[in-house]
């Protein structure tokens, strides 16, 4: 299906990240946080939410993922009324 080959190409882009940003010393794609970052955590968001455990095979991503999503203001939203899990 679309959905399937689309998670497949996904996968092979993300392993390209997850080994690029394995090599880095930073716990975002700049020293500090970015607009790129959010970028990038909204576009893990929904792989995560397309493919449950997209990120199982990716440790550097699942953990910059992490990182983002433990943010106070990502948290809170997250957990909020205003953000919903719609059915995909």
């Amino acid at each position: 299906t679309g959905k399937d080959d689309l998670i497949k190409d996904a996968k092979a882009k993300t392993q390209f990240i997850e080994t690029l940003m394995s090599g880095w010393g930073s716990d975002f794609i700049t020293d500090t946080i970015s607009f790129a970052d959010y970028n990038l955590f909204d576009l893990l968001d929904i792989l995560c939410v397309l493919s449950p455990g997209f990120l199982d095979e990716f440790p550097t991503l699942q953990a910059y993922f992490d990182r983002i999503a433990a943010r106070p203001n990502i948290k809170k939203h997250r957990h909020s009324d205003e953000f919903k899990a719609w059915p995909v």
